[in-house]
């Protein structure tokens, strides 16, 4: 991918992103003289926009449409990677997304993913160019950029003025008792409440399995040092809780397995998060739902490969 940088300016020459905005802060937060004037970009077709809008088309025209991206029952992946599984038909392969990328020199594992997590782009705006009918697309795939940025802004000030609802009706609410975890009835993991936290625990003491689909929160805790099972793509949401009931671990989970799954297991053994949130979110909240604190020598004492692995 070129970047050619003017003055207030970023321009990639026919080459689609997904997700821009993100990089362009972390631009902002990396070269300090960009802050100095607004930062623009020119000639970019963000795919987020895009894939957002077959989700849409898709659910909208059910199952007669002429081409259903829908992914249906199985890991459910995320962002990029399933948008790359429902234009190309094969998911990415995010295991080196967490890895230590400070490190130099990089693995020849880490380019690689690099690579194809940029080339893959390409692939994808190719695919769509060729029928984006197919996918519920207008022929103009540009077209979807500009109408999003309106949405999206109209979205978030809504969301923004939720928040201010919530926020008002809780300060009402402070003297209620803390609810229990739960997706239905109560909030989601790591939302206010009055419990105490529990004894401060060292990563390795936590025991976890995660379903499939947090597969990124699993990734995630490992690289702090915490004891994480990932259940495979193939496997039932039951043998969370077979896993849970001989190791004595932990099940975190989210959407409709989360009723299944705590009947199965003891009293606070089971927590549901939002799949919603990015991992780095899910995995703070669970640090602080047990009063977790890793430290420096913690971080990356795990691979990623598998629960038994440990560097030495």
């Amino acid at each position: 991918m070129k970047y050619y940088l003017n003055p207030g300016v970023i321009l990639l020459c026919l080459c689609p992103g997904y997700g821009m905005a993100g990089d362009l802060k972390c631009l902002l937060a990396t070269w300090a003289q960009f802050s100095e004037e607004p930062l623009k970009m020119e000639g970019v077709l963000d795919l987020l926009n895009v894939h957002q809008q077959m989700q849409r088309s898709t659910s909208s025209r059910g199952s007669g449409g002429p081409r259903c991206v829908l992914v249906g029952e199985g890991p459910a992946e995320k962002g990029l990677s399933l948008l790359v599984q429902q234009v190309l038909g094969k998911p990415l392969d995010k295991m080196e997304q967490l890895s230590n990328w400070e490190r130099r020199p990089l693995r020849t594992s880490q380019l690689r993913y690099a690579a194809v997590d940029a080339y893959c782009l390409l692939d994808v705006y190719s695919a769509l160019s060729r029928d984006p009918a197919s996918f519920g697309l207008p022929q103009d795939l540009c077209s979807i950029s500009s109408l999003q940025t309106e949405k999206s802004k109209e979205e978030k000030k809504r969301k923004e003025e939720k928040k201010k609802q919530a926020r008002r009706r809780g300060a009402h609410q402070e003297s209620d008792p803390a609810p229990t975890l739960g997706p239905e009835k109560s909030p989601q993991l790591g939302e206010d409440s009055q419990s105490p936290l529990p004894p401060r625990m060292a990563p390795q003491q936590l025991r976890v399995v995660c379903d499939n689909m947090l597969q990124g929160l699993g990734r995630y805790l490992r690289c702090l040092g915490v004891d994480v099972v990932l259940l495979e793509n193939t496997d039932d949401h039951r043998v969370a809780a077979q896993l849970a009931q001989e190791d004595g671990r932990v099940i975190l989970t989210c959407g409709q397995p989360y009723q299944t799954l705590k009947s199965q297991v003891g009293e606070g053994r089971c927590i549901a998060l939002d799949c919603s949130e990015k991992a780095r979110d899910q995995a703070v909240r669970v640090l602080k739902h047990f009063n977790v604190q890793p430290t420096q020598s913690d971080i990356f004492s795990r691979c990623q490969v598998g629960q038994q692995c440990v560097w030495v």
